[in-house]
């Protein structure tokens, strides 16, 4: 695959993708840094890092704590950042447990703060500050349960009705 990418010739690529890659690294380092953000206007580091998979691996991803000062400033937005995925998600994406009292938004345990898909991730279990078998939330309004005895997490209807007793 990497030898098809070399043979391509370079004129065939976007004007901005054939600059040196000094020079992307230079014009990046004018580009506002997320601890700074104050507006959805400051966030072009992470605009430029949706464009493509050179620039994905060019600019550095940001840390947990440069989410945490992103979701303070785009608290209009309802965005919030989990600690596993490291992703500004929406509100709808967490337990309403998560977004209140110490984990809410000014909490001092933000920073252990996680997406319902992070704390439900089946392939995980056992490692630390994460969901475990038995546990039930509401995320955006929906039960989700994860089964002790089948070991499923189960959504709606399928939360209360299977296994019975055992969830």
């Amino acid at each position: 695959m990497s030898s098809l990418l070399l043979t391509k010739p370079p004129d065939t690529l976007p004007p901005l993708l054939r600059l040196a890659s000094e020079l992307h690294l230079a014009t990046i380092s004018f580009l506002p840094d997320l601890k700074d953000a104050k507006d959805k206007d400051d966030l072009a580091l992470l605009q430029l890092r949706r464009t493509n998979h050179y620039f994905r691996n060019l600019v550095p991803p940001p840390t947990h704590n440069d989410l945490l000062s992103l979701e303070l400033a785009l608290f209009k937005s309802s965005v919030y950042a989990c600690k596993f995925c490291l992703c500004l998600r929406p509100m709808t994406n967490f337990a309403s447990a998560m977004l209140k009292g110490k984990t809410g938004v000014n909490g001092k345990a933000r920073d252990r703060r996680f997406c319902a898909d992070c704390g439900f991730d089946t392939t995980v279990v056992g490692q630390s500050q994460r969901y475990c078998p038995g546990t039930r939330a509401c995320v955006n309004g929906v039960d989700w349960v994860w089964c002790k005895h089948c070991k499923l997490v189960k959504k709606w209807e399928e939360a209360n009705s299977v296994c019975v007793g055992l969830c």
